[in-house]
Order: C-alpha cells, then structure tokens, then sequence
C-alpha cells in the first residue's frame, strides 16, 4: 500500500541573514496537522531544523542524509512525498532558499527528492520570493515532471510571488502563509461531500483569503504538472466509511457518482471499476427484483479499499 512522507524544514539561526522567530515552530506545526489530516504515519515523518537552543550546523548535509536513509524504506514509483520549508528565499530565476549557510535551489531539492521516485511530490515554501516554481526550459519544469517514469506529477505551493517577502507574525507565531494554510486544513467546511480536500481546492481558498486581505500584501504562488485532482487532507479515520449510497432503483441511480468514490478511495484499475460497477448492477437488480430478493434497497459503503 503506498505511504506518504514528510520532509519538514524550518530555519530560525542563520550566518549571514537576520535570525527568525518561528520557522522551527511552522515545521513542527505542519508535522503535526500532516499527521493528523493528511494521511502520513508519525514514523514517516523527518525534520531538520536548526535554532539558537538547538543549532544544525548544516541542514542541507542533514537533508541529504535523510533521504539517503530513506532509500531503503522508501516505495520506489508508489510512496509520495511532502517537502516543506520555513525560512529565508532570495530572488532567482526559479524558487531558492537559504539552508542556514547554503544556498539552494527548487532544482537541488527536487533532484534529492527524485532519487526516492515518488509518485507525486508535494513541495511547500513559507519563504520571501518564493512564488517562481520552475521556469518552463527543457531543464527545468519539463525535466521535472520526466525525470522519472514513476513521477505522475508535482505541486508547488508558495507564500508569495516572486517579488514580495513572506513574513511571520508574533501575534499568530507562525509564518502568515503557513498560518493560514493549516488554517484551511482545519477548516472542515473545505471539505467535499466524501471528507476530501483536494490541494487545488486548498491553495484556492488560501490564496483567496490573501486576495480579501491586501494589507497582509502577500500573493500565494502555485504550480502545477499533474494530471486529476491530489487528495491532500481528509477529514475522517481509516475506521470511518467515506461513501454510502442507498440503491432502490437500478435505472433511478447515479452509478457515476459511485464511480467517482471508487476512484478516489480504491486503489484499483479502470477496467476492474467497470466490472465491478456491472456486477453490482446486476447483484442489486436481482435483489430488488419483486420476483427474486424482493429487497427494497441495498447498502452500498466504500471505505479505504474495502466495499460492503
């Protein structure tokens, strides 16, 4: 079964930039609501940070011995992967930040990510002109979204675009962006029908909220290669049916809408969903059938790779 992981890094002490308030704090807040909503396992989570109480003398070197460690845990083409960081940015041609004393690039964090070849990759910044992504060259979004076979997609998420600061506030201790995207993750209102959201729906409504709050002058920034929607959140336990639907009339039912459930909460391929909605069909046409089972409905609950 796949996994997700978490790669959560947040900054505070720097060398030659002014030190931060609360960039340890963001990473360790998005641990917590990652594992509480976003289906990864406290066990698949890694953090570097680095503060004046507890310094990293090189976050990036701890970064790269992680996903070294990683390898032999990790599910080639099947695990997805979550990168965050909460600190400095600097203005580049494609998102940089500053591991305390190093600078790097989106391009140098993704190749270290990719020598995992996750099935989708999620990369968040709360860092100042943060909002470039990838510029489209054969190097860099292109290369991105190729450079494995197993990749079916990536999405980029940041706090501001590429000419604003990202700040953080000690009234909210926390990054803005972050504040308010953990916010929305909370906010079960978010949420579909199925307790889904999706993670276009979430930088949406995060990046709505900056648009109705211009003083905060922060623009969201987000890019995306992938194709379908990425459930980022839920709001249920795996104990807890996702879907259920009353069947009383074959013809008077919308199949479609439990097609859609079973693409979100089966992993299974196309063709199998085909069969199975064709069984069913005619499992619940038997029953309610007058002259055979004479049922007048059938129970339909779709839960995390399970039908009853």
């Amino acid at each position: 079964m796949a996994k997700r992981y978490l790669i959560s890094v947040g900054i505070n002490d720097y060398v030659d930039c002014k030190s931060l308030n609360f960039c340890v704090k963001d990473a360790e807040d998005v641990t917590n609501v990652f594992v509480r909503a976003c289906n990864v396992e406290a066990g698949n989570i890694r953090i570097v940070s680095s503060k004046k109480e507890k310094p990293d003398g090189n976050p990036w070197e701890t970064f790269c011995e992680i996903i070294k460690n990683l390898k032999s845990e990790f599910q080639y083409g099947v695990d997805d992967v979550f990168f965050y960081f909460s600190g400095h940015g600097i203005p580049s041609s494609e998102t940089t930040v500053i591991f305390k004393n190093k600078t790097i690039t989106i391009s140098d964090i993704n190749n270290k990510l990719e020598e995992l070849s996750p099935k989708t990759k999620i990369l968040i910044f709360d860092s100042c002109y943060s909002g470039k992504g990838y510029i489209e060259t054969d190097k860099s979004a292109q290369f991105f979204s190729q450079s494995s076979i197993q990749t079916s997609g990536y999405y980029i998420l940041c706090a501001c675009s590429d000419s604003e600061t990202a700040k953080e506030t000690s009234e909210l201790s926390n990054g803005r962006f972050t504040h308010f995207l953990l916010a929305m993750i909370y906010d079960l209102q978010n949420y579909n029908k199925y307790g889904i959201l999706d993670v276009n729906v979430l930088f949406s409504k995060v990046d709505q909220f900056f648009k109705e709050n211009l003083d905060l002058k922060q623009s969201p920034f987000q890019q995306i290669k992938s194709i379908g929607s990425y459930p980022i959140a839920n709001s249920f336990d795996e104990n807890s049916f996702y879907a259920r639907y009353n069947v009383e009339d074959i013809f008077d039912f919308d199949w479609s809408e439990m097609i859609r459930a079973l693409n979100l909460y089966l992993n299974t391929k196309e063709n199998i969903i085909g069969e199975f909605i064709r069984f069913v069909r005619e499992y619940c046409d038997n029953t309610l059938n007058k002259d055979k089972g004479n049922a007048n409905q059938q129970l339909i609950e779709i839960s995390k790779n399970k039908v009853l």
